[in-house]
């Protein structure tokens, strides 16, 4: 477990492994990047914030041909996407792209290579239509090899998984928060019984339907992400002691569970220890066979930025 972080970070993104040993560790605030180098403990090397009018709502890196690393960090500004590309030169953090239409994400689709993928909003939608492979050159996006999306399926709460077959089946989180399997066709096949997910992290629109609901806003919450591994593995966060004070949430414990899809259903192959503190964010690094889990220790307030945790467990 790392010392105590200063911030209260809401996401995790991992970069390279480096010569001495450590790797580098991203995390983010609402507002601030910070970038570490994680070795016996968390070593901050620099931060970087966005703009007052700017919100993060993901943190995602990706390698580039020429090894250089991206840090795509999804940011909504007056309810559109505004996202920016930023790059470590040196001991700084340096933007590189800005003013993205697109909510971005780095994943390893049905546990293949990491690749990025990007989906853009919609007036109506939140997140519009199907996801795609995107590539960057300089600030143009380029969209290859659309993946149609299973209802409630978005770039965040989708992957997929493949079983000793070699069948691919789509997982996601829906709104409610149970877990659902869709076979090829993308036709609901199992539908877990337990919740999973939950996120204190949300962007705002304005509410269509203001009169019915009396609020001028609605808030669009972002939700756990599904991990699938190279063996085929699902991975998927939960938080629980939930409750909500008009659009606040709050949770105070999490776990990460690992399942297994067993021809009808998944079933659990483990789970770890609940956190004693909220969990925004996991991720699992299988070159290290490492499951990497932020916790927040201390909300943000008017005395400060709050604090977080990382906690590092060996899978074995």
């Amino acid at each position: 477990l790392s010392k105590r972080l200063i911030g209260a970070a809401n996401l995790m993104a991992v970069g390279k492994n480096l010569p001495d040993g450590s790797r580098e560790i991203f995390l983010a605030e609402d507002r601030r990047i910070s970038y570490y180098h994680q070795d016996a403990d968390m070593k901050l090397v620099a931060e970087a914030e966005v703009k007052n009018t700017e919100k993060i709502l993901s943190l995602d890196t990706i390698e580039g041909s020429d090894g250089s690393l991206d840090i795509y960090v999804t940011i909504v500004r007056a309810e559109e996407l505004s996202s920016q590309v930023w790059q470590v030169k040196g001991d700084k953090l340096v933007q590189v792209a800005e003013k993205l239409p697109y909510f971005f994400r780095s994943f390893n689709l049905a546990g293949g290579a990491k690749k990025l993928y990007a989906q853009p909003m919609g007036r109506d939608a939140d997140f519009y239509g199907d996801i795609a492979e995107a590539t960057r050159t300089g600030s143009n996006i380029t969209l290859k090899d659309p993946i149609k999306m299973p209802r409630y399926g978005d770039l965040y709460s989708f992957n997929q998984f493949r079983d000793r077959e070699g069948k691919t089946f789509a997982v996601t989180i829906n709104p409610d928060g149970y877990l659902i399997v869709y076979d090829q066709n993308l036709k609901e096949l199992w539908r877990s019984n337990d919740k999973f997910g939950g996120s204190e992290l949300f962007f705002q629109k304005e509410d269509a339907n203001a009169r019915v609901t009396g609020n001028k806003f609605r808030s669009i919450f972002m939700n756990q992400r599904v991990q699938v591994t190279a063996k085929g593995e699902v991975l998927v966060g939960k938080n629980e002691g939930f409750w909500v004070l008009g659009d606040a949430r709050s949770y105070k414990k999490g776990a990460v569970y690992n399942m297994v899809w067993n021809g009808s259903s998944l079933e659990e192959k483990w789970r770890t220890r609940d956190t004693q503190n909220y969990m925004p964010d996991y991720c699992f690094d299988e070159g290290r066979n490492e499951l990497l889990i932020l916790q927040i220790v201390q909300r943000p307030g008017i005395a400060g930025r709050g604090a977080s945790a990382l906690a590092i467990k060996k899978v074995e």
